[in-house]
């Protein structure tokens, strides 16, 4: 009989510790995620372009004769611009890994390179064929070419100054190297990448 009752008491005893350390330990609630979203760089730009609309261009034709050199150019720069936005999403996208910790500066400025060289031979080709049909001298009196088509152009040369800024050392006004590190490379990518290139590219969508 005191067996028993020594067991039933232990049971008890044991029940008891269970349930009052049960009740004193504190249940954490789920911790919340406090990490500031950014938008990607990708959608900064569509929200950039979304945002200002592109001035209404005079398309009257001063010289009839031209008429089928402006309807060429105009077909080669609506090509040409969706082939350059394709590589600056790739662009965009390697950044967007960079800044979220995939990669590091180097490996990005290493993969940057080859989105680089991809961008030299579509500007080449490009300028090109710019030059054999005399676009910028046979036009230059053109309202469709001053106010628009040029743009194409411009839009190239902006993408290409980046370049040549942050590999072949291209200086700035005063003769200095610019600063391409960190914080200093991401403005410069998105003053060359983002604003200025998003001003001519709206132009040509």
């Amino acid at each position: 009989m005191k067996n028993i009752l020594k067991i039933a008491f232990l049971t008890v005893l044991v029940a008891g510790l269970l349930f009052m350390i049960g009740c004193g330990t504190k249940t954490e609630p789920p911790k919340q995620d406090t990490t500031v979203k950014t938008d990607s760089v990708t959608e900064e730009r569509n929200a950039d372009l979304e945002a200002t609309k592109p001035a209404v261009v005079e398309e009257k034709v001063v010289d009839v004769s031209k008429e089928d050199l402006l309807k060429e150019l105009t077909s080669m720069e609506k090509a040409w611009s969706a082939d350059l936005h394709k590589i600056i999403i790739k662009s965009d996208d390697l950044l967007d890994k960079w800044e979220g910790g995939e990669m590091s500066y180097n490996q990005y400025i290493m993969e940057n390179y080859k989105i680089k060289l991809e961008f030299d031979e579509f500007y080449n080709n490009a300028e090109t064929v710019y030059k054999e049909k005399d676009f910028a001298n046979i036009l230059k009196d053109e309202p469709l070419y001053k106010n628009k088509l040029i743009q194409g152009k411009q839009l190239r040369e902006t993408v290409k100054d980046f370049y040549d800024i942050v590999y072949e050392g291209k200086k700035d006004a005063t003769g200095k190297i610019y600063d391409v590190s960190g914080d200093k490379y991401k403005e410069l990518y998105n003053d060359k990448m983002v604003k200025q290139y998003n001003n001519y590219y709206r132009m040509l969508r």
